[in-house]
C-alpha cells in the first residue's frame, strides 16, 4: 500500500493557475467601470431611512457631491461694501467741536440686565434640567428661611407687646400706690421706681 502511495506524482504545494487572476480583473474592471457609469447618472429614487421611533419614514435625498469650485465661486460673489472714511478733520475744527462737546451733557449708556437664562453658559438638556432644579431647590429654602425669619420677627413683636403691656400695668399700679406719683402723671415717668431689695 504504502509504494503505491510512493508512486504517485506529488502535487504542487502552490497552484499556479492564471485564470483566476484574469478572471478577477475581468471583473474588477467591470465594477470599475459600472461604477463610474453610475456615478454620473443622476439617482432616480431617494432612500428612505427610518426615523428614532422606527413608525415613520423620511425620504431623505443621496448624498451630494463635494466640489471646492463652487464654494470658491460663491465666497467670489459676495463682494463686501464698505462705507468711505470720512476725510479727516484739520485741528480748528476739533478744536470748535470739543468747545461744543464741553457744555453738552454726558450721556451714559445703561446695559440692560441680561436675564438668568441668558447670562448661564449652554448646557445640555440633563445638565439644563439639573440647574433648573437646583434653581427651584434654592429658591423654596431661600423662602423657608424668609417665613421662619417673619415668623420670629412676629413672635418677638408679640412677646415685646405682652412685656410693654406688663410694664405699663405695674407702672400704673406703682404710680397708684405712691401718693405723690398718683398726683402728677409726668413725674411717674421721669423718676424710677424704688425697688425694695
Amino acid at each position: 500500500m504504502m509504494q503505491k502511495y510512493n508512486k504517485l506524482p506529488d502535487e504542487p504545494k502552490f497552484p499556479t493557475s492564471n485564470n483566476n487572476i484574469n478572471k478577477d480583473l475581468n471583473g474588477t474592471l467591470e465594477r470599475v467601470k459600472h461604477a463610474l457609469q453610475h456615478e454620473d447618472e443622476p439617482e432616480p429614487h431617494k432612500r428612505r431611512r427610518r426615523t428614532e421611533n422606527g413608525d415613520k419614514e423620511r425620504e431623505s435625498s443621496p448624498p451630494q457631491k463635494y466640489e471646492p469650485e463652487k464654494k470658491k465661486d460663491e465666497k467670489a460673489e459676495k463682494p463686501k461694501f464698505r462705507k468711505p472714511a470720512p476725510p479727516p478733520m484739520d485741528f480748528n475744527q476739533l478744536l470748535k467741536l470739543a468747545e461744543q462737546k464741553k457744555s453738552e451733557p454726558l450721556e451714559v449708556a445703561i446695559k440692560k440686565a441680561i436675564p438668568e437664562s441668558e447670562s448661564i453658559r449652554p448646557m445640555t438638556k440633563k445638565q439644563k434640567r439639573e440647574y433648573e432644579e437646583e434653581m427651584a431647590r434654592r429658591q423654596r429654602r431661600q423662602e423657608r428661611m424668609e417665613e421662619k425669619v417673619s415668623q420670629r420677627m412676629k413672635s418677638l413683636a408679640g412677646k415685646l407687646s405682652k412685656r410693654n403691656e406688663r410694664l405699663k400695668e405695674k407702672s400704673q399700679r406703682r404710680n397708684l400706690n405712691h401718693p405723690v406719683l398718683a398726683e402728677s402723671p409726668n413725674l411717674a415717668t421721669k423718676i424710677p421706681a424704688i425697688r425694695k431689695c
